[in-house]
């Protein structure tokens, strides 16, 4: 009996100890997705089953305006998507809660955005399914192409100007 007891004591002392290494072992990996996330250029972002946001990174903030303080929980559809583009996020979001399916996910997708201020930001998107304990969670990495397209405009712009002074002196 004493026996039994001495075993069951250790057992639960060695369950105890597996226990705070797999906690700690979940901290430092969170430690450094957390280092890694808040390094990044890209914005990137944690959706919950229902939409809320539960992870908002520094770029994030800067690109969108808004603290992650502040949309913690709000609706990422509410707060940047234009107002055009509810329904269809609306739909897509259901789709992807009853199938875990949408064809916006593992695809990069160009679309604009809504800055707090009501600006138009364009945008990449690459969206990714989890499945974090058992919840489905959306991560997704958003990308400022503004800089990309203003050079695309002043590249068309040149391009159009040579073809004029190419016109020009052809005539």
């Amino acid at each position: 009996m004493l026996k039994e007891k001495h075993s069951r004591e250790k057992d639960e002392k060695d369950t105890a100890k597996y226990i705070d290494l797999v906690r700690l072992e979940r901290k430092q990996a969170m430690n450094i997705l957390n280092t890694f996330t808040e390094s990044a250029n890209d914005a990137v972002v944690m959706l919950d089953d229902n939409g809320k946001i539960t992870y908002w990174n520094t770029a994030a903030e800067g690109i969108f305006g808004y603290q992650r303080d502040e949309i913690l929980g709000e609706s990422l559809h509410e707060r940047i998507c234009q107002p055009s583009l509810w329904d269809k996020a609306s739909t897509s979001l259901e789709q992807f809660r009853q199938s875990g399916q949408c064809p916006m996910v593992s695809k990069r997708t160009e679309l604009k955005a809504r800055h707090r201020d009501g600006s138009e930001i364009p945008v990449e998107l690459t969206l990714r399914s989890l499945d974090m304990n058992s919840k489905s969670m959306t991560l997704g990495v958003i990308r400022d192409v503004s800089e990309r397209y203003r050079a695309e405009a002043e590249k068309q712009r040149g391009f159009e100007k040579f073809q004029r002074s190419l016109i020009q002196t052809i005539r």
